[in-house]
């Protein structure tokens, strides 16, 4: 007669948290969710990197495709130029956290995770304590 052990009796127990939230049909923390928006966080990231190099005087021209001259007009604007740094750096900030956040996802849903929501909040503590200070 064996005795079972303590990861025999753990590896036999029925999943804690289901990997799919109940009334979903796809479990929405999966990686296959998540690595398009991640994707399209990084390639926001590198256009405003690329407009924010244009705004520090890296490059004289910048690339816009679509607006014919309405980017440089808003790049070099007043309004653009209020802050001390270029407002292009700040969107590249944004994209750079919205891509981490969609990184440090992924437990399934409803599975308790201590600091799972620290990314957003100290996102959104900053640009609250930005906002108050100016």
């Amino acid at each position: 007669m064996t005795i079972p052990t303590r990861s025999d009796r753990v590896r036999n127990l029925p999943p804690r948290w289901p990997s799919i939230p109940p009334g979903w049909e796809q479990n929405p923390s999966a990686w296959r969710e998540r690595l398009p928006l991640v994707a399209l966080a990084a390639l926001g990231c590198a256009v405003a990197t690329y407009l924010t190099l244009y705004q520090v005087g890296l490059f004289q021209r910048v690339w816009e495709p679509f607006f014919e001259g309405g980017s440089r007009t808003i790049l070099n604007s007043a309004v653009a130029r209020f802050l001390p740094v270029p407002d292009a750096s700040l969107g590249a900030l944004a994209y750079v956290l919205e891509a981490g956040c969609g990184v440090l996802g992924g437990r399934p849903a409803g599975a308790p995770r201590r600091g799972s929501s620290w990314p957003t909040a100290r996102s959104s503590g900053c640009w609250a304590w930005a906002a108050w200070s100016w």
